[in-house]
């Protein structure tokens, strides 16, 4: 019996390196892009592909890296003819509202609980009989500045996520056009495994 568990633990241990992949997964991520030539003419779209010398647009929303779409029309373009480009991630007001809300809620509760219960109120300095009406627990004050916190904070995110974008300036050179491929491969990759 004793065998039989070692053998198991052995396994459980190393069982990251049994289910191990060659690539890194795409992660579902999609971006607005909006690029200027040297022509000062913009192309808007999503982005679908980048390699080493060329970006591929897409005239359809899509994911970074999915190539599924066969109807949507797609443009390539050169890294030399590119001046600037703009990239925006979709759904950035919604994520930023999501970390924002955890965020105040979290910070807010806390604070509740960091300030503690009110104080009794003596009936010799009750003037006016509402000594202890307004009176709170720590826990009231957590529920209220949590849920008042993750208001704000969540509206804060959402103000950002809106507008949050990076601006490359490429000018047609092959280092700076590799800077922003680096980049946005680094959002688009898994890197957490």
């Amino acid at each position: 019996m004793k065998y039989y568990l070692i053998f198991i633990l052995c396994i459980v241990c190393n069982s990251k390196s049994i289910i191990a992949q060659d690539s890194t997964l795409l992660k579902k991520i999609s971006f607005r892009i909006s690029l200027t030539d040297f022509d000062n003419k913009e192309t808007k779209g999503w982005l679908s592909t980048i390699n080493d010398s060329a970006i591929q647009i897409s005239s359809r929303p899509q994911h970074f890296g999915d190539t599924r779409l066969t109807n949507a029309s797609f443009k390539t373009i050169d890294y030399s003819r590119m001046a600037a480009i703009k990239l925006k991630r979709n759904n950035g007001a919604g994520r930023g509202a999501i970390i924002g809300a955890v965020c105040g809620l979290i910070i807010g509760a806390a604070a509740g609980f960091i300030a503690g219960d009110d104080p009794h109120v003596p009936a010799s300095q009750d003037y006016f009989g509402f000594g202890e009406a307004f009176r709170m627990t720590a826990l009231d004050k957590a529920a209220i500045l949590g849920i008042s916190g993750a208001a704000v904070m969540s509206g804060a995110g959402a103000l950002i996520g809106t507008f949050a974008k990076k601006t490359f300036i490429i000018g047609g050179q092959k280092k700076k056009f590799d800077q922003m491929r680096i980049n946005v491969l680094d959002k688009a990759y898994r890197t957490d495994q």
